[in-house]
């Protein structure tokens, strides 16, 4: 799936440093540094975004590690993907009509 530049754009908004991969005909975004939502410790990770379909949920967010929150969460999927390790929580979203940002945003609102 092709992204336009205006929603890579809408992302960097979230993370300057953005940056698409493709593993395995799959896109993936690189989000270095990433603000995690008030309340998490640590404040930043690197994230990776998928924002298609991915082992049965619709996008997925992932993590460095995993790190704490005001929602006490079930980390239970970790992936080798881009030569890393990533940590990930039971968290769906819509599966349509999001852009690149809102997919984002809908998962960090787990955090909150």
């Amino acid at each position: 799936m092709e992204f336009s530049q205006e929603q890579v754009e809408e992302l960097k908004l979230f993370c300057p440093d953005a940056r698409p991969h493709v593993e395995g005909g799959t896109t993936y975004f690189f989000l270095p540094g990433l603000r995690l939502p008030d309340g998490c410790s640590p404040a930043q990770m690197n994230a990776l975004l998928c924002p298609t379909g991915h082992h049965g949920y619709t996008s997925r967010l992932l993590f460095e590690g995993q790190f704490s929150s005001r929602q006490a969460r079930n980390w239970h999927f970790n992936a080798h993907i881009l030569g890393r390790n990533w940590a990930a929580i039971s968290w769906n979203i819509p599966a349509t009509g999001l852009r690149l940002a809102q997919i984002l945003a809908e998962h960090l609102r787990a955090f909150r």
